[in-house]
């Protein structure tokens, strides 16, 4: 079976950017024991709010499974992990 791909998601507000919290978000994310592909963090510069911002980075995802992050939120360390099994569309 191939390797099934994931990247991390985090929406962000601007003021993320200097109150900690972002930074704190995105050490749980590489603090993962199993590292994902790939963490992309949209900043929300023009206040569309967080769904928006979160479909903008989902259109850059190209990985098998995605999993979302607030900025003000952590993971915790084996949140991310191997899928063993095989889900078939119904």
């Amino acid at each position: 079976m191939p390797r099934q791909t994931i990247s991390v998601i985090s929406p962000a507000h601007p003021a993320r950017l200097t109150n900690g919290k972002l930074t704190r978000a995105t050490e749980s994310v590489y603090a993962q024991t199993l590292q994902p592909d790939g963490h992309i963090v949209a900043i929300d510069v023009d206040r569309e709010g967080a769904a928006a911002t979160r479909q903008r980075a989902l259109a850059l995802a190209s990985t098998y499974w995605v999993s979302f992050l607030d900025s003000d939120d952590i993971l915790k360390p084996r949140h991310i992990r191997p899928v063993f099994r095989q889900y078939a569309p119904a």
